[in-house]
């Protein structure tokens, strides 16, 4: 597994090809979801396919509720969390970011959630680009068939 980091969606790198919004990510490592919508959802699906090479429509059809769809993140946060410790180190820090947001009183706040994920975009690039290897796809492949 390699990473790269860009700022772009868009930007090509032959060697790379997994690429998911750096604060998804982040709530990914962490398991603190912070808002799943549907738009959140789609970029989280669209990350994780990305990456595992796991069709859309099946992501979407196996992690139909939120308990699988927790399940399925949990492991492939902690599976990227334990192979990337500065990712780990920087999604503990989101938390904490996140946080001290809510102590403050500004929950609900888009202005601090912005200035939040505008700290971690400039640390780390706003998308992070991430290759698994065959062994790795082939895992996540045959562990999201466990789910109905």
């Amino acid at each position: 597994m390699q990473i790269n980091n860009n700022m772009n969606k868009f930007s090509y790198n032959p060697n790379f090809n997994g690429k998911m919004r750096t604060r998804i990510l982040l709530e990914t490592i962490s398991g603190h979801f912070v808002n799943i919508n549907k738009t959140d959802a789609a970029d989280r699906f669209d990350g994780v396919s990305n990456i595992t090479d796991i069709p859309v429509a099946k992501l979407k059809n196996k992690l139909k509720d939120e308990v699988s769809l927790k399940l399925f993140m949990d492991i492939f946060g902690n599976f990227i969390g334990e192979k990337f410790p500065k990712l780990l180190s920087e999604s503990q820090d989101y938390t904490d970011d996140l946080f001290k947001m809510l102590f403050t009183g500004q929950l609900g706040s888009k202005a601090a959630f912005n200035k939040i994920v505008t700290k971690y975009d400039k640390k780390l690039g706003r998308f992070v680009d991430i290759n698994l290897d065959e062994g790795e796809k082939k895992f996540f492949s045959k562990y999201i068939d466990i789910f109905e």
